[in-house]
């Protein structure tokens, strides 16, 4: 399961839409309409209204979707990653080692998932070559296991394909790292929130026609774009622990099964 139901103190939904930034652009909104109300600027701008509006919730449709796809491609890329684990391990369960280099085997298996759970949840502005190395060094364990198993009798067919397992989990280990490093296109999210100010002093003469009501639906949808923007930035960085985001257990029950799998299997 790769999601919690309920939601967490700081982590919640009221927290998370509440924040300062998410109460600039209605303030401002509802300011610049009553002043437009005082003024008299009062115009009727229905089609330009629907242009407006039409413009901004296409473009949020572009970037929540990138945003979201980039989301599921990395739970499917940690999926897949503990799959490649897993029947790694199978495997080399089949194959009858010393205790001594079972329990060297287990121990690497064991290790990679802490060290991409460490990695993921670092910040960005704290990463450094060093925050790969782990993961790296996992990964080069992993082919020392292979040879482990070549010295233990296992024929050259399997051992290519161990090889081409961990080459695929590598393949998939890049691609997590591609979307923690990379965001979606930040040229079309800065246009956005240009379009957003621009549209409050655009927009305000309309909606100052309906005097107070007009003043609480301007900061009411001003408050709901920015916090679709809010949103968008949470839903494109899924490693946050964040009330959609991966969490902890999903990646530590994959030691517990290693250890269930091989209880059984003995």
């Amino acid at each position: 399961m790769f999601f919690k139901s309920e939601y967490h103190d700081a982590n919640g939904l009221f927290s998370l839409l509440c924040k300062p930034k998410t109460l600039y652009l209605p303030i401002v909104a509802a300011l610049f309409t009553f002043w437009c109300y005082q003024s008299g600027i009062i115009f009727a701008l229905a089609d330009v209204t629907r242009f407006f509006f039409i413009g901004i919730f296409f473009c949020f449709w572009v970037i929540i979707n990138t945003a979201d796809q980039r989301r599921l491609e990395a739970f499917w890329a940690l999926a897949r990653m503990k799959s490649l684990l897993m029947t790694y391990w199978q495997i080399s369960l089949s194959y009858k080692l010393s205790d001594q280099d079972q329990i060297e085997a287990k121990k690497i298996i064991s290790s990679i998932i802490p060290s991409i759970k460490f990695f993921l949840r670092q910040e960005d502005s704290h990463l450094s070559a060093e925050s790969f190395w782990s993961i790296d060094y996992n990964i080069y364990k992993l082919t020392q296991l292979v040879e482990l198993l070549r010295k233990n009798g296992m024929a050259s067919p399997e051992i290519s394909r161990l090889y081409q397992l961990i080459q695929l989990f590598a393949s998939e280990y890049e691609t997590i790292v591609s979307i923690k490093e990379y965001r979606t296109p930040k040229i079309l999210r800065d246009f956005l929130k240009a379009a957003l100010i621009i549209s409050i002093f655009v927009l305000a003469p309309d909606f100052a026609q309906i005097w107070w009501y007009g003043i609480f639906v301007s900061a009411l949808i001003w408050w709901f774009f920015s916090s679709l923007i809010v949103i968008q930035a949470q839903i494109e960085y899924p490693f946050r622990n964040h009330i959609d985001d991966f969490h902890d257990e999903y990646l530590d029950r994959f030691n517990e099964r290693v250890e269930i799998l091989e209880k059984n299997l003995k």
